[in-house]
């Protein structure tokens, strides 16, 4: 039989357990549905643009361990920024954070580096991240990218 004392502990525990369990369920579910949809450029051979950039890979189909060149094409920059930084996070697979400097191209306003992607245990990948300045300002938000990846 309950005593008055476990009766009050017993209700307060389920209630802290039911507390717990809709605040997770909220800020995993709701809270993720709210945060702004964020717009990638799908890179390939075609060019996509965002934010006045234009990006291009020298191939339609990116396989792990095979180089392809990936150009950016900047206008907006200042002279003064001479490197791009790359990074990309698989999205089925945690597979750490790729890095890559793309340089700039005799004075011009183009940037390019050698994209190498490492092998993963899908036959497929998505790659997500972004390309920005190594110097931030007003004029240079971040151009967020994705690649394909088919071993």
């Amino acid at each position: 039989m309950l005593t008055k004392k476990t009766h009050k502990a017993a209700v307060m525990l389920i209630t802290t357990l039911l507390a717990t369990s809709v605040y997770q369920f909220y800020s995993r579910n709701v809270a993720s549905s709210m945060l702004p949809s964020v717009d990638y450029c799908n890179l390939s051979t075609t060019a996509c643009n965002q934010e006045g950039v234009t990006v291009t890979l020298s191939e339609d189909v990116i396989r792990p361990m095979q180089a392809s060149t990936i150009t950016v094409d900047w206008p907006a920059l200042s002279e003064k920024q001479d490197t791009l930084t790359l990074s990309l996070e698989g999205n089925e697979m945690m597979m750490g954070i790729y890095k890559l400097n793309l340089t700039r191209i005799n004075q011009s306003n183009q940037f390019t580096g050698e994209l190498m992607l490492p092998f993963c245990t899908s036959d497929e990948m998505t790659w997500q991240g972004q390309i920005q300045t190594t110097r931030p300002g007003p004029e240079t938000r971040p151009v967020n990218i994705s690649i394909r990846m088919i071993q």
